[in-house]
This record gives structure tokens, sequence and C-alpha cells, in this order.
């Protein structure tokens, strides 16, 4: 995988998003190279640039749904039965990641259970982003906030 280091406290450069959708492009579960996955899962914006501004927060977004889309394809193909699903929170890009799961030994939870109404409706965060003929959203409303979780429909 392409480094994504950064000057610390400096907004990203064209560079480290060339890096980043390099990165997504490369994207790969492997998932036939694991026993199990435990809720597996990816960070694309450790750093949280996406909190910088909505250039770099669509832009990160946008990363971790192609990984999505490479995952969706992967583990459709692949021998081992798995769960797969994104999580975004509007206000906490570094927070944003990708899981995988499957039946495991610490976790007894196959397929994990996720909380959320599902939306007809995508906020403008995901609006014109996520097609929900592929991909069914839940809106987990919180005390401190709503979060958004994405995964492939059946």
């Amino acid at each position: 995988m392409p480094s994504l280091k950064q000057t610390p406290g400096k907004p990203p450069d064209r560079r480290y998003y060339h890096r980043l959708t390099l990165r997504a492009r490369l994207f790969r579960v492997d998932i036939d190279r694991h026993a199990w996955l435990n809720l597996w899962h990816e960070h694309f914006d450790w750093e949280g640039h996406g909190d910088l501004g909505w250039l770099h927060r669509r832009r990160h977004l946008s990363v971790l749904l192609q990984a999505l889309a490479r995952a969706r394809v992967e583990l459709g193909c692949a021998s081992m039965p798995s769960q797969l699903f994104a999580i975004v929170h509007p206000r906490d890009s570094a927070s944003d990641a990708l899981y995988v799961h499957t039946e495991n030994p610490h976790n007894p939870d196959f397929p994990y259970q996720l909380s959320g109404r599902p939306l007809e409706t995508l906020p403008p965060l995901l609006a014109g982003r996520v097609d929900l003929a592929l991909y069914e959203v839940l809106a987990d409303v919180q005390e401190d906030g709503t979060t958004y979780v994405i995964r492939p429909r059946a």
C-alpha cells in the first residue's frame, strides 16, 4: 500500500490524494488468506483531514466508497460467508471505516447486528455517492449525533 504520510499540521496536498486514490484502487480484503475476521476494519482518514472542509471530506468519502465497492465484488466471489459494511460519522471523518466480519471464535454474533433505520432518501453527505440499488443505508441516531451504515443489498 502506498504511504500516506503527510507533514504534521499541513492540509493534504495533491500527492497525498494521489496516494489515497491509489490505495482505494488497489484495495483488497484478501479474505481467503484469513481463517476468520472479527470486525476487521480499515480507516482511510486516520488524521481526520476530512474534517477540514467539504472538499477534503468528499475526497475521503469517495475513497471509502470505492474500497467498499471493490470489497463487495471481491467478497461476492469468496468461499467464506462474510458480512461487509461501512460506517460514516458525519462529524468525525477519522472514524469512518470499512468493516468485514465472519464467523469467528471471539465473537459469536454472525452476522453482526447493525442498528439504525433504513433510509429511502440519503442525507446530503451521501446523496449522489451511494447507489441505493446496490446498497442499503441505515441511520443510527444517538445522543452524540447520527452515524450512517452502508451495506450491500442481498
